[in-house]
């Protein structure tokens, strides 16, 4: 049997397309559909606020992202994205802290009302308000 636990604090199924019909709906997303850097990324800040981290948004698929209204070219597409909120943390702090990961030279952040972006695609990105 597969194992879908992609580390101690993250199941592959977190990471599904919400559209619910693709290759990457839940039950169904393989755990090689995600970058394992970004899976690195996310256990980074759940140790760094001792708290759960939601993903609002992982692995979608073209029609779902066009749905959503993300860009042709989003990291969502090819898993190396995540939307996240951190239970009892702000945007801002959640933000903050990515800034300041190791490898933030190499990453997508974007900072909304509701939720951070955070991407492994390899090169810096910053974006949303107050950047």
């Amino acid at each position: 049997m597969e194992d879908r636990q992609l580390s101690p604090h993250f199941h592959i199924d977190e990471f599904s397309c919400k559209c619910g019909q693709c290759e990457f709906r839940n039950g169904v997303i393989k755990p090689y559909h995600i970058d394992p850097h970004l899976i690195e990324v996310l256990e980074y800040v759940r140790k760094a606020f001792n708290s759960p981290v939601s993903i609002t948004s992982g692995r979608r698929c073209v029609d779902h992202n066009k749905a959503v209204g993300g860009v042709s070219k989003s990291q969502h597409l090819n898993g190396r994205a995540a939307d996240i909120v951190v239970t009892n943390r702000d945007t801002r702090h959640v933000f903050e802290l990515l800034l300041n990961h190791p490898n933030a030279e190499q990453m997508g952040l974007g900072i909304y009302n509701q939720f951070v972006h955070v991407d492994t695609r390899g090169y810096k990105v910053r974006w949303g308000k107050d950047k």
